[in-house]
Formats: structure tokens, C-alpha cells, sequence
């Protein structure tokens, strides 16, 4: 042992700093819908594929939301209290600083209207209620992937 240490002292080589690690910033997704259990669904199922969400029970908290913190994404419901998603979703793309966020509606509207008023309003994908969590999380990564932002799933 004693001679491993002689050795290894013989060879030297300049110090270098520990290599800095980068940590991938968690996308932070903001979920507007006024049903607790589904919030609580998709929160929870967010939070495993390494998202941060914040929640918004009305139209205009969504909005508010928005304001305060911007997300890399918005799970959008139809059917909220005082502003409906469809009027969420113009205000969002009528506003310079919101329009680029990537909007996904989570909705139980299936109606082929419904789904394509949500496109003409600015959705980037559109999902009907009731949905496999894990398809959630990969349609949202995608949306965010392609505004830029680093993919949760390679």
C-alpha cells in the first residue's frame, strides 16, 4: 500500500476543479380545472415524470397564474367557473408575453366542435377526459419540446 502511494504521487498532473454539474431545470406546468380529483391526479402523476405544477380552479386564476409566474406549459380544462378555456386560450394568444406557451386542453368536451374550436383558439394538443396518465405526461413533454425547452423523455 505504501508503495501504491509513493507511486501515485510520482505522477502529477494540474488540479482541476470538480466538473460542474447542471442541473435540468424541472418544466413547471400550470393546471386550470375546478375538479380537486383530477388535480390531484395529475399533479401527483406530473410530479413523477419531474414537473412542477402550479394549480388554478377558475378561469381567472388561471390568468392570474400566467401573470405571476410564467409556465412552460398550460393543461387547459373547457368547463371552468367565470372564463371558460376557450376564452382562456384567446386571451393567452391575444397577449404577446403568453401567446408562445404551449396550451394542452384536458377536457370530457368530445365533440368534434368542441375539438376544433380548441384548435382554432391556439391548443397545441387537445385530450379528452378520462386519459392514461402516462400518455398526460409524453403529449405534454412533446408540446414543450417543441417550443424549445429539454425533453423529460429521450
Amino acid at each position: 500500500m505504501r508503495i501504491y502511494r509513493l507511486i501515485g504521487k510520482t505522477v502529477t498532473s494540474p488540479p482541476t476543479a470538480p466538473p460542474v454539474q447542471t442541473q435540468k431545470r424541472r418544466s413547471r406546468i400550470l393546471i386550470a380545472d375546478d375538479d380537486p380529483d383530477l388535480v390531484s391526479l395529475v399533479w401527483q402523476t406530473l410530479r413523477q415524470f419531474g414537473m412542477d405544477c402550479d394549480i388554478a380552479r377558475s378561469g381567472q386564476q388561471a390568468l392570474d397564474a400566467v401573470s405571476q409566474h410564467r409556465p412552460d406549459a398550460i393543461l387547459l380544462d373547457i368547463n371552468m367557473p367565470d372564463l371558460d378555456g376557450f376564452e382562456i386560450l384567446k386571451k393567452l394568444r391575444q397577449n404577446l408575453s403568453t401567446k408562445a406557451i404551449p396550451v394542452l386542453m384536458l377536457t370530457a368536451r368530445n365533440q368534434e366542435s368542441d375539438i376544433a374550436r380548441g384548435f382554432e383558439c391556439g391548443a397545441d394538443d387537445y385530450v379528452i377526459k378520462p386519459f392514461h396518465p402516462w400518455d398526460l405526461a409524453k403529449r405534454l413533454d412533446k408540446v414543450i419540446a417543441a417550443v424549445g425547452r429539454p425533453r423529460v423523455f429521450a
